[in-house]
């Protein structure tokens, strides 16, 4: 007979037991490749449904300003597939039911565009997508309300902004909604779980609401861009090419009369890629550049004077050209602390050379507040009203102060004394307009009135002449010929234009490109491996299934003994004998296996239903499905088969070296272990561990809140190492002293029985303890929101209220001065009396909290003000080495300085751990809003935070890489408790024209521990099988036991022991494994959260008890079944067959 032949029939006749082999690898297999395909759909899922809610957007330019229409339709000549739009973010709320969101984008596009997805938008209203329409309760013909954030073109923060003026809002009809699987009703440029809320509105009607008439802020482009222009992708070479200074609102201002030719902004001051630009295009064209800052000077004076001119305009120049003193001679040039004046403010001040003048003047302070501030200047020369003296142009053009017809007419956006004007000064106005009455130097300028808007710029015009009058014919260095001073000044504007625009980088202006495609692919890989988390997850359950292949297949040979001892008798040799074994445990394990890799599409299906039902993944997660990349089903299943192959020839090893006789004798048990005294390292090692762990539980309770969770499982965790090794001391003691009889003989004999074979019992006992204590600690260690949280140093900082607004705040709310300013009633102000407000900038950025899967590429980054790191709370994990101050509160790490530039950022624990992969001290890769990379290095995190998905940085720091963003638009309100109620409904109700949005962040923390409860939970359930899983492989090492005590067994039927008796002593066996098992994981477990649950109430009451019993109970009773099935197992075996083999 041959191998071959010999393994068919044995696999054949040992059917049975072969089954139980073959489940078991199956379950392990299963769950193995399981695990895999898991993580296989998340990334497909997401990168499938990320896709989808793009619409075949592949790339876009998203402005934070907004540029002409003409650019987007250049750009759609060169790339077919652009489209121009309005995209911005509003709060939409039912005029009628008053329902709102605060999330929605609202898109304009053109009615009669015909691009992929048509247009959604109608001309007569504004269409919702479903979700939108759900949440809102609207139909067609509601109306809803529309509040958005004004477009500021002069930055907000500065001298001329518009603080009292960052939002509008405006009421339209729904005039359609949106099917569900409309393409354009789920677009989402950022990839996110949330589903989209959209509101599409026709281009030229947003517009005219925005006022922003023929501009638009974004372009969309649809398919893929497949080829390059010049080494530059063709989008940003067709923005390069196509645009204008207006795209940048800049314009170019020709002075025929004086020769000259001034850059100008709309936004007042040059931005300062626009001011280098400018230089280097000067340099190639060899001409020159004059730069301009012209500042309103509230009162100009002698020192001795209580009052002088009011509103008087100063510029502060580089060069003195065209100034000439009342003497007739040149100007000379100005330093560090001189000044000039004209002839009318010298008349005016009766001032002469050589007096010390004084200037009052607005500067910009933290929460745009205005401050007056004094400096002294020295009055160096008076100059004539000629030349540059009497320039108007040397002051920008401002809407509602240049422009009008008297002084006293301004529309100023900051506070004026009209009483102060005088006659006189009308009449100047009237003859001058806003022509400077002092000139001072460029560096004394910026000094006093640039320094806190150098982020903006430090500019108002630069004035650009040629060389010299005699300059016709003369090539720079670049080649080129630059104009005559005396002939063409548009000639000049024109090449002067062209070498300013080809050095403007549109990406610093704001006109990036952004690889909308590219950002989806890399975030689809998730926040998490999923696959790898589900193995974690599955850990035990693996463990289980694979502890029950050595068992089984080691019973099933066992029980095979005399045949393989007739195989060695008949001539076979111990190497074939061992080679049919492993060949015949090699194919169950293949069949296994192959049954496991189809078992694993059932499980991964399970697995993904539970994410999307009873586990409640955060957002809307509907959208997971089964994907499969291939390597999970060739992964999985090799190393499903490897590890049992492994445990099936462990299992064999050393069967087919006994003797043929004592095999056909069916004598299998392994000799005895030789037994003294307890094992000495186990003993010492169990009572090491029990000390230590007294010490960490005393430590962790004397740290509080932040250590103590960690402190208390660790001290767990040497609990169960402490009983497992007193457990296998015990099974290694001395077992020779004989038992006394009397009550309780019986069952002191089934527990020493249970010492038979210490390894085989140890494995079994060990992991039912283990799997116990990760079961029940897992399982009871929820966090839920409780009293701690509220403290200052709590997960809520003592914040009971956290909001944001979708237009931003100028003001300090928390100033009760401010707010009477801001809109808030008396009424809502009387309720925040006492309470105090922080305020923070904000950088939109995608949400970096756990209840995002995808993987983030550009988290939001807040600025902290320097009263929020003056108060400090919450609680911090970590942070780096500090000062006692900085130790005291971390939050002032915000303000260390870095030699490499890098800027100091706080997170929680859980954003930087899980999502940005960052440890204490490691950087961060942002990007400013000109695109140049910055390094934010983590200098502290916080635990178990509100903040949790936000990166914080200092203010200061906020303002230098995001300056164009004014205001404030996040808040976090210290209120009492019983008046946070009424307090969210006062402030959303007084400011919703800013879209203002609060909510409880208890409400809000406690939604992100519900999804960390949500892991925990499914951690639970699946540890929960394999401990299930664990009690039946106790069953197989009672029954392998009782195969190998059949003779003594029936021995002890034969000198009068009853079959309930034998069946109580063989069922004691396994009682006390499966009790030592639990009794040590519980032991453990209630170390580990016991003293949190004692310390809070709510958690208590919160703690799944039903479902942790049911689960023990679930063991517990397949344990005592499998128990008794051994038992009933050794009760029928033949006596007289067992006792004629001694």
């Amino acid at each position: 007979m041959t191998i071959g032949r010999l393994v068919r029939h044995s696999l054949t006749y040992h059917a049975r037991s072969h089954l139980a082999v073959v489940l078991s690898v199956l379950a392990g297999s299963a769950v193995l490749t399981g695990a895999l395909l898991v993580g296989d759909s998340m990334r497909g899922s997401l990168h499938a449904q990320a896709l989808k809610r793009l619409a075949g957007v592949d790339q876009a330019v998203l402005a934070p300003r907004f540029f002409t229409q003409q650019l987007a339709e250049s750009v759609r000549g060169t790339a077919s597939g652009a489209r121009s739009c309005i995209l911005i973010s509003a709060q939409l709320t039912h005029a009628d039911s008053r329902a709102r969101e605060n999330r929605v984008t609202v898109i304009g596009l053109p009615v009669s565009d015909t691009g992929p997805g048509g247009s959604p938008a109608r001309e007569d209203g504004v269409v919702l997508n479903a979700e939108l329409a759900r949440r809102l309760g609207a139909k067609a013909g509601d109306e809803v309300i529309i509040a958005v954030a004004k477009a500021q073109v002069v930055p907000a923060e500065t001298l001329l902004g518009r603080r009292d003026d960052l939002a509008m809002q405006f009421r339209l009809r729904v005039s359609g909604i949106l099917p569900a699987d409309a393409e354009l009703g789920g677009l989402a440029l950022s990839p996110g779980t949330q589903l989209p809320l959209n509101a599409f509105v026709d281009l030229a009607e947003l517009q005219k609401r925005l006022r922003q008439e023929g501009r638009v802020n974004a372009i969309l482009h649809f398919g893929a861009v497949s080829f390059q222009e010049r080494g530059e992708p063709v989008i940003e070479a067709a923005l390069r090419r196509a645009a204008t200074l207006a795209d940048y609102d800049l314009s170019l201002r020709v002075d025929e009369a004086r020769g000259y030719v001034s850059l100008e902004t709309r936004r007042i001051l040059l931005e300062p890629p626009v001011e280098k630009a400018a230089r280097e295009a000067a340099a190639a064209l060899g001409v020159v550049l004059d730069p301009i800052l012209t500042y309103l000077v509230n009162d100009l004076s002698r020192t001795d004077q209580p009052e002088g001119i009011p509103y008087s305009v100063a510029t502060a120049i580089e060069s003195e050209r065209g100034l000439t003193l009342s003497d007739g001679s040149p100007a000379l040039p100005l330093h560090d602390g001189d000044i000039y004046i004209n002839t009318w403010a010298a008349e005016d001040l009766a001032a002469k050379v050589g007096d010390v003048l004084r200037l009052r003047y607005f500067v910009s302070r933290p929460f745009g507040k205005l401050e007056e501030s004094t400096t002294t200047l020295t009055l160096r020369g008076i100059v004539r009203m000629t030349g540059a003296a009497a320039d108007p142009g040397l002051t920008p053009t401002y809407e509602g102060i240049t422009t009008t017809n008297r002084l006293s007419e301004w529309d100023a956006p900051f506070p004026m004394d009209m009483k102060r004007i005088r006659p006189k000064d009308e009449d100047y106005w009237d003859k001058h307009r806003a022509t400077p009455k002092a000139f001072v130097a460029l560096t004394t300028g910026r000094r006093l009135w640039a320094e806190a808007d150098a982020p903006f710029g430090t500019l108002t015009s630069i004035h650009v002449y040629p060389a010299n009058s005699g300059m016709e014919g003369v090539t720079n260095q670049a080649g080129n010929v630059s104009p005559r001073a005396s002939g063409d000044p548009a000639l000049l504007a024109a090449r002067f234009e062209q070498e300013l625009l080809r050095r403007l980088d549109p990406s610093e202006m704001g006109l990036r490109v952004d690889d909308l495609r590219g950002r989806v692919e890399r975030a689809a890989a998730g926040s998490t491996d999923f696959g790898m988390l589900f193995l974690g997850f599955s850990l035990f359950l693996i463990a289980a299934a694979f502890l029950l292949v050595v068992l089984i297949f080691r019973l099933g040979i066992e029980r095979r003994a005399g045949e393989i001892g007739l195989l060695l008798a008949l001539g076979f040799e111990v190497r074939t004998a061992s080679r049919l074994l492993l060949i015949e445990g090699g194919l169950l394990a293949l069949v296994g296996v192959a049954g496991g890799t189809a078992a694993a599409l059932g499980y991964a299906w399970l697995m993904l239903t539970g994410l999307q039902t009873w586990w409640a993944l955060p957002g809307s997660v509907t959208f997971l499905s089964l994907h499969c990349d291939g390597s999970a089903l060739w992964i999985g299943p090799i190393a499903g088969f490897v590890p049992a192959v492994a445990m099936i020839a462990w299992s064999s090893r050393g069967m087919a070296r006994r003797s043929a006789r004592s095999l056909m004798a069916g004598e299998i048990e392994s000799p005895s272990t030789a037994r003294g005294a307890a094992s000495p390292w186990s003993t010492r090692l169990s009572v090491l561990c029990a000390v230590a762990a007294c010490l960490v539980a005393i430590l962790g309770a004397q740290r509080g809140s932040t250590g103590a969770p960690a402190a208390f499982f660790s001290a767990g965790a040497l609990v169960l190492i402490a009983g497992l090794s007193g457990l296998r001391a015990w099974m290694r003691a001395d077992s020779r002293r004989p038992i006394a009889p009397g009550s309780g003989a019986l069952l002191r004999l089934g527990v020493r029985n249970a010492r038979r074979h210490p390894g085989r019992s140890l494995l079994a006992g060990g992991l039912i303890a283990c799997a116990t204590f990760v079961v029940i600690s897992v399982g009871l260690y929820r966090r839920d929101v409780t009293q701690t949280d509220f403290a200052r140093s709590g997960g809520l900082g003592g914040f009971s209220l956290m909001a944001q607004s979708i237009a931003p705040i100028a003001e300090d709310l928390g100033d009760p001065r401010s707010r009477a300013t801001i809109g808030l009633a008396p009424e809502t102000a009387q309720l925040l009396r006492g309470s105090s407000i922080q305020s923070f900038r904000v950088q939109p950025g995608e949400d970096a909290s756990c209840e995002n899967l995808y993987r983030v590429s550009r988290p939001r980054i807040l600025g902290a003000t320097d009263a929020m790191i003056g108060r400090g709370g919450f609680s911090f994990t970590s942070h780096l080495d500090a000062s006692p101050a900085e130790r005291l509160n971390p939050w002032k790490l915000l303000h260390r300085t870095f030699d490499d530039g890098a800027i100091p950022v706080i997170a929680d624990a859980n954003t930087t751990t899980w999502l940005l992969k960052l440890s204490l001290g490691d950087d961060w890769l942002a990007v400013d809003e000109r695109g140049r990379p910055v390094k934010l290095r983590l200098v502290a995190t916080l635990v178990g935070s509100v903040l949790q998905g936000e990166l914080i940085i200092a203010e200061s720091n906020f303002k230098r890489l995001y300056p164009s963003i004014a205001g404030y638009s996040f808040f976090l309100i210290d209120v009492p408790p019983e008046r946070a109620e009424q307090v969210e409904s006062a402030l959303e109700h007084d400011l919703s024209y800013l879209g203002f949005d609060a909510t409880h962040t208890a409400s809000r923390l406690a939604g992100y521990l519900a999804i960390e409860n949500t892991y925990l939970s499914t951690f639970q359930s699946l540890g929960g099988l394999g401990l299930v899983l664990g009690t039946l492989g106790l069953a197989a090492v009672m029954l392998r036991s009782v195969l190998e005590r059949r003779r003594e067994l029936a021995l002890l039927r034969a000198v009068g022991m009853s079959r309930v008796k034998l069946r109580f002593l063989v069922l004691v066996e396994n009682a006390a494994l499966l009790a030592a098992g639990l009794l040590i994981g519980i032991a453990a477990s209630a170390v580990a959260v016991g003293p949190q649950l004692a310390g809070s109430s709510q958690q208590a009451s919160d703690a799944p008890w039903n479902q942790l019993a049911l689960t023990l109970l679930l063991c517990t009773g397949c344990g005592m079944a499998a128990s008794a099935w051994a038992a009933r197992t050794a009760s029928r075996a033949p006596l007289l067959a067992s006792l004629r083999r001694d």
